[in-house]
């Protein structure tokens, strides 16, 4: 995992992580393969003498609100986010770090406003660096430094691989493509590699998080790597998947998604879709992601209802060039969300349920701006 970039972060992340002592340490992470791949490494990398927990983030959780009743009571510890957007929320960073020191990787687009220079608060961003690697996921990030910890064993290089597939990164790494094709079960296409066992794999961990939204899964980190010092890569993962009924999660998802994408079947092209599905686990992405391969929209924008807020998940046509933060950017003038963001291929934004005709109404309008006026139908919604 070795880069410029990398080369420079590194070692100041790896000192705040060596001076962690005698403190309870918390792990938050973004509910995906990725994010939990990066916590899993951040619990390989950690000093074993350290009291660690982790908590799983999903996505229309970004406002971070939640945090601040969690630790307001708990004692002095370190924090350490991976693959959350936490550096968004300046007022919720300033009040942790009056009793926490928070240390941060994330390869999300960084807002204009943030807590990058709060004292406390120590972040790292592989888009702060200029160049090809803009955008390097936190899997990567975290196993380059727990390669510099201790020593990694090989099934921890097919553990790196589930969470750059799962974030379409896999390619951006030839070195791991050639170790991993050493004793790869099946060839493993780089570049489309979700039909090999590897891919399956990292699809199955997905699976996990979305079929049951909010259930904060019990010490995922530390099977997996029991599983992973006492057995091969297969072993390591039938184990674990035994034990997290991954099978069963991919079948709630799987039946969700394909309801998701039968309310489409008999519509035509159109430019923009923005409307809420009424799915029961967090797929919303998935039957956005397939969607917007096949051409169906520029830019489609599915809504996921968790209690009184609505996450709406955007992707975007391959064919197009609209950059997703800019749009949600430029939606801002005419609504404000709770939260937004993220990537210029696939970002999200939190609301208000009642504040769902406004924000389709807005995203339409500053779609327009950006792409001038649609062809087709403007914009499809569910019914209230």
């Amino acid at each position: 995992m070795s880069s410029a970039w990398f080369e420079k972060a590194a070692p100041s992340f790896l000192d705040h992580l060596s001076s962690i002592r005698d403190h309870q340490v918390f792990v938050l992470y973004n509910a995906d393969v990725d994010g939990f791949v990066a916590s899993y490494f951040i619990h390989r990398a950690v000093p074993s003498d350290v009291r660690l927990k982790s908590r799983a983030v999903w996505n229309y959780e970004f406002d971070f609100a939640w945090l601040l009743p969690m630790f307001s009571s708990a004692p002095t510890s370190n924090l350490i986010c991976v693959d959350i957007p936490i550096i968004q929320e300046p007022e919720v960073l300033h009040v942790l770090t009056q009793r926490h020191s928070i240390l941060i990787y994330d390869h999300h687009v960084v807002p204009a406003r943030s807590g990058i220079n709060l004292e406390g608060v120590f972040y790292f961003n592989s888009r702060l660096y200029s160049g090809e690697e803009s955008s390097q996921p936190a899997s990567a990030f975290a196993a380059g430094i727990a390669a510099q910890a201790v020593r990694l064993r090989q099934n921890d290089f097919g553990i790196l691989a589930l969470g750059l597939i799962g974030d379409h990164s896999l390619g951006m790494y030839p070195d791991l493509v050639e170790n991993l094709r050493k004793f790869s079960k099946e060839p493993i296409d780089p570049l489309n590699p979700w039909n090999s066992w590897l891919g399956r794999w990292s699809s199955k961990i997905n699976a996990a998080f979305r079929a049951h939204p909010s259930v904060q899964p019990e010490r995922m980190e530390e099977t997996l790597i029991h599983a992973a010092d006492n057995g091969s890569l297969s072993e390591t993962l039938e184990r674990f998947s035994e034990q997290f009924s991954l099978d069963d999660a991919v079948h709630l998802v799987d039946a969700d998604v394909k309801r998701g994408l039968k309310i489409f079947e008999s519509h035509s092209r159109v430019s923009l879709i923005c409307r809420v599905l009424d799915l029961s686990t967090f797929s919303v992405g998935i039957v956005a992601s397939l969607l917007a391969t096949n051409g169906f929209a520029t830019v489609i924008c599915l809504g996921f209802r968790t209690g009184s807020r609505i996450q709406f998940e955007l992707r975007r046509a391959d064919s197009t060039h609209v950059d997703l933060t800019q749009l949600l950017t430029r939606q801002r003038k005419y609504f404000t969300p709770i939260t937004s963001g993220g990537h210029p291929v696939a970002a999200g934004a939190l609301i208000n349920a009642s504040d769902e005709e406004s924000f389709c109404t807005s995203l339409r309008r500053a779609f327009l701006e950006l792409e001038g006026e649609p062809h087709g139908p403007d914009s499809r919604r569910d019914s209230p």
